[in-house]
């Protein structure tokens, strides 16, 4: 009888001790994307599409992603200070292949949200912010629209091509 009474004062205590820290809510942000749009290099305002483009961060060796549109958002490493990502693309006829490569510089500015959540990353972009790593590129400039990365409301970087 002692131990059905210590267990059930024990469970109603462990009930009623958590606090609304101890868990994280679903709608809380994480740490955000870069969000980058595409345009054309020679009417700068005008949005200009990439298809079937394949993306890879060199740091994974088995995530990429098949990309088709005007606006692409992918994540940034948070335990350095820059990735780089590979973008392959394959001609109309599909018999010729271009690799692009590009590197984004930033560094990190967390803040502590509360104890389920932990910590969340602000990225602020640092000079150089792009790097274009590849001799012949698809990319000929870019542009950045936010320097620091809180959100992923509106475009971050614009890429011309």
């Amino acid at each position: 009888m002692f131990k059905k009474i210590f267990f059930c004062s024990l469970f109603i205590m462990f009930l009623f001790n958590c606090e609304k820290d101890d868990i994280c809510l679903q709608g809380t942000p994480g740490t955000p994307r870069l969000i980058i749009r595409f345009f054309d290099y020679n009417e700068i305002t005008i949005p200009k599409s990439l298809s079937n483009v394949t993306i890879k961060a060199l740091s994974r060796d088995e995530d990429y992603t098949v990309f088709s549109g005007d606006s692409l958002a992918i994540p940034l490493k948070l335990i350095s200070n820059s990735t780089i990502y590979t973008f392959t693309y394959l001609n109309d006829l599909g018999d010729q292949e271009k690799v692009d490569t590009l590197k984004f510089n930033y560094k990190r500015e967390d803040y502590y949200i509360n104890r389920a959540c932990g910590f969340l990353s602000n990225l602020i972009f640092t000079t150089p912010a792009v790097e274009i790593m590849s001799k012949e590129s698809l990319f000929l400039d870019f542009n950045i629209l936010k320097d620091t990365i809180k959100n992923e409301n509106q475009a971050h970087l614009a890429i011309y091509h």
